[in-house]
């Protein structure tokens, strides 16, 4: 079998981009790779791993002639291949701006048919003579090769002839008398000896896709001319065929450079998939009915839901070649919001393998804990803001020892591992993970010590029967509590399930404490406090959430100052300077400063958020406008079935569809969108527009209607499970001074925690589901009715002078559709 022989020549800046060429060739062959290249102005060690022998050479030699403004002139090193390499019968000549998606097998398996190149032809007429016109002309000495015909860089060289025919001799005898560059020098060397072979061997995108012709995902794509795929911003072909086989140098000195296999489960809309396989994955998508505008390489279509022996068949084997005939290897598994739990553990159960899973939010923390089973016991979670859907690498990914207690939300994702105590134990975050779990249920001694001796004389002197007391975070100090205060009513939160059912055993003996449930929010970092009992408390005591929450992880209890009495006091563990600063700025004065624990008391000038109780939504809501395009039937029926009896109060509002010609520039001038080009190419500032005037009309029903407060939703709008409860928890305590009220929000800016339940924000996005007062929607209807930007935008610039404020955790998000407005189906995370 011939192996494959390739010849490529960089300075230092090229030199990173031909890694991802020689990735591009590894996954798809299983012959002997051997590649000599030509460095121009630095060294590299020369290697050999699994089929793969890399040949570094310094070019010294100086190089005559003029090159193209977007080439070095490092580019004529690689010819030197036919004088120093006496060993190899063919090469093939490849630009670091190329990638491969066949076996070149194929192509090195071609006969010269006795030319001396092989080479996808420009075609009749594009001769030598016709691209040295503009050039000057051939000179005398080499008019007869002027209907030599013209070839696409680069070329297959027939090496065993060359040596004979001395061509290298030749070469560079043009090259001197033509003072050109490298191609059109090798054209005259070999006599226009060049077989033409299938273009699929050499695609240039900007010329093949002409004509009612397209490039064809297989053989050579090559990105010729100045703008690349790896560069931001310029307009090129399919750069995410690039991206997907992108790989380094420091990956193919290791032999790593195969790609990894994900089964896709019923994705949001395909971009999850799309997401992978721009980012280097192979994917089986199964179930996935959304449209594939683009003929995406490395993906297959598994069909229905089935176990995953699909990764043993021809489709899998396909997409892997280097592994024919052996079980191709699957490194992970996604599974789709919509995707029924039953079926998760169908599909995991008949799997013999525990490859990592990740789930798409919404989930219920039951559903995730009875998806891991005893299987999986460790996990990593993070919001697609942060990484683009498809997740990073389960590789790359820090483990969390256990299945954290918090439900996953739209717009968030996690990664479920098999990790033995050995791995976890290795792995640095997870020495951190536990020193942070130490940290924060066990304060140290001197803060134990004020516990038992201090505190009692701290708090304020009540005539109350009980002292309240609530522990955020169980832990050694939840013992110490009971055994100090026997007689006190102590609540303490533990957002670990499992913790949380040791602690229940351990206080046992203590009946007057309490230990709750009380699962972290994983976007706000904040406690569920649904089932809390309200205040006033006495002594409150943060020893929790962990500090992997976040900078702030700590600082969110003072939106727990209204649920404090007068003269409280706050014991504070593992916090920073800023967080105690912050209480400090508050109104509070502290009582005593440890290593590891800081005790405040409040005091009269304390500032705290008025509230008010309302009974149920429709009292908060006199009325329910929902925004809808008539022809929306599908979002009307799904919103109508996940409302349930609410709905039978909505006011519908037409939405509007713009026609291009009607918007006038003052409504789309400032929008934030409006300057990148790629929204531009759909019809994106029309949907916004439309949305706008949609959002104005909305508004001006509902002054017209005299209410008082109403609810405006668009029709994408959905509650979340147990949404009923949450909300009426939340509205017993409603800031008293509210403009707008956010159901769903993406923050845009920090927010300000003023209860358990609710935040103020300083500047948050989206218009799914906002409570308006009547004094709101009449003071910004003229300035939204006059603005230049989307009606979310400019909400958002409203923030900072009004009483905006979003509840915890958000009940409502926007729910997976086809959008008008982007024009591809979506889900946006409410954070």
């Amino acid at each position: 079998m011939r192996k494959i022989c390739i010849t490529i020549s960089t300075d230092a800046q090229g030199f990173s981009k031909n890694a991802t060429l020689l990735a591009s060739i590894l996954r798809r062959t299983q012959r002997e790779v051997w590649v000599r290249c030509y460095t121009r102005g630095f060294s590299q060690r020369s290697f050999a791993i699994r089929n793969l022998t890399v040949d570094f050479v310094r070019a010294e030699e100086e190089v005559t002639g003029r090159f193209p403004g977007h080439v070095p002139i490092a580019v004529f090193d690689r010819l030197r291949v036919m004088r120093d390499e006496p060993e190899w019968d063919r090469c093939l000549v490849l630009d670091h701006d190329m990638v491969c998606l066949s076996d070149l097998g194929e192509y090195f398996d071609e006969d010269f048919e006795g030319n001396l190149l092989m080479g996808r032809l420009f075609g009749p007429g594009n001769t030598l003579g016709l691209q040295m016109k503009g050039r000057g002309g051939l000179p005398p000495e080499l008019a007869h090769a002027a209907e030599y015909p013209y070839f696409f860089m680069g070329p297959m060289m027939n090496l065993h002839l060359m040596r004979q025919e001395n061509t290298w001799e030749k070469l560079l005898e043009c090259h001197a008398l033509m003072g050109q560059e490298e191609q059109l020098a090798l054209t005259a060397a070999t006599g226009g000896r060049t077989k033409g072979v299938n273009r699929k061997w050499n695609q240039v995108p900007q010329w093949d896709n002409k004509d009612g012709h397209e490039v064809q995902m297989e053989g050579i794509i090559h990105w010729t001319g100045g703008g690349k795929p790896w560069h931001s911003g310029t307009k090129v072909w399919r750069p995410e065929i690039w991206e997907a086989e992108r790989c380094n140098w420091e990956t193919l000195r290791e032999g790593d450079w195969d790609k990894p296999v994900a089964e896709d489960y019923a994705g949001q809309s395909a971009n999850a998939a799309k997401a992978l396989l721009r980012r280097g994955w192979r994917v089986i998508s199964h179930g996935n009915d959304a449209k594939w505008e683009k003929p995406w390489q490395d993906l297959i279509r598994g069909g229905g839901f089935h176990p995953p022996c699909l990764t043993k068949s021809v489709e899998a084997r396909r997409l892997d070649p280097a592994h024919a005939g052996q079980e191709a290897l699957v490194v992970m598994r996604r599974f789709g919001a919509e995707m029924p739990c039953e079926e998760i553990i169908n599909i995991l159960t008949d799997a013999a393998d525990d490859v990592p899973i990740i789930l798409e939010g919404y989930r219920s923390e039951e559903e995730i804990r009875r998806i891991a089973g005893t299987r999986y016991n460790a996990s990593s979670r993070w919001l697609t803001k942060q990484w683009p859907p498809g997740g990073p690498a389960p590789e790359v990914l820090d483990m969390e020892r256990g299945i954290a207690s918090q439900s996953l939300h739209p717009g968030e994702e996690i990664c479920l591992f098999v990790a033995s105590s050995h791995e976890v134990r290795r792995l640095p975050v997870a020495c951190t993970l536990q020193r942070e779990e130490n940290d924060a249920s066990l304060p140290d001694e001197t803060a134990h010590a004020w516990l038992r001796e201090i505190l009692a004389a701290s708090l304020p002197s009540t005539t109350k029967q009980k002292l309240r007391m609530l522990e955020l975070g169980t832990g050694a100090s939840t013992a110490i509590l009971a055994e100090q205060f026997p007689d006190a009513e102590i609540i303490t939160l533990e957002h670990d399930e499992g913790k949380y059912h040791r602690q229940q055993e351990g206080l046992a003996m203590h009946s007057q404490v309490t230990c709750l449930h009380a699962p972290l929010d994983v976007g706000l970092r904040w406690y569920d406090f649904s089932h809390v009992p309200a205040g006033p408390y006495d002594f409150l005591l943060v020893n929790g959430p962990p500090r992997s929450c976040g900078s702030n992880y700590r600082g969110t209890a003072q939106c727990l100052l209204s649920w404090l009495s007068a003269h409280a006091v706050i014991l504070l563990t593992s916090v920073d300077s800023a967080t105690v600063n912050a209480w400090t700025e508050n109104g509070y004065v502290i009582l005593q400063q440890g290593e590891s624990f800081v005790a405040l008391q409040r005091t009269a000038d304390c500032k705290i958020v008025a509230t008010e109780s309302h009974e149920s939504l429709a009292h908060l809501a006199a009325k329910t406008f929902v925004i809808s395009l008539p022809d929306r039937e599908d979002r009307r029926k799904a919103l109508m079935e996940n409302w349930g009896a609410a709905a039978k109060s909505i006011q519908w509002i037409d939405g509007i569809r713009c026609a291009a010609e009607d918007i006038a520039w003052t409504e789309m001038k400032g929008m934030e969108a409006y300057g990148n080009k790629e929204n531009l190419k759909g019809d994106y500032v029309i949907g916004a527009v439309g949305c706008k005037r949609a959002g104005i009309a909305a508004l001006r029903a509902f002054i017209a209607s005299g209410a008082e407060t109403a609810l405006i939703c668009e029709d994408d709008s959905h509650w979340m499970i147990n949404a009923e409860k949450v909300i009426a928890r939340a509205l017993q305590e409603v800031p008293a001074d509210w403009d707008l009220l956010y159901f769903s929000a993406i923050q845009k800016s920090p927010y300000v925690a003023v209860s358990p339940f609710w935040m103020r924000i300083t500047g948050a996005r989206m218009t799914s589901a906002i409570i308006w007062k009547r004094e709101t929607a009449m003071r910004l209807l003229p300035e939204l009715e006059a603005c230049d930007c989307e009606w979310d935008f400019f909400l958002q610039r409203q923030h900072a002078t009004l009483q905006a404020y979003a509840m915890r955790p958000m009940p409502a998000y926007q729910a997976a559709s086809f959008s008008d407005i982007l024009g591809y189906h979506t889900q946006v995370a409410n954070r």
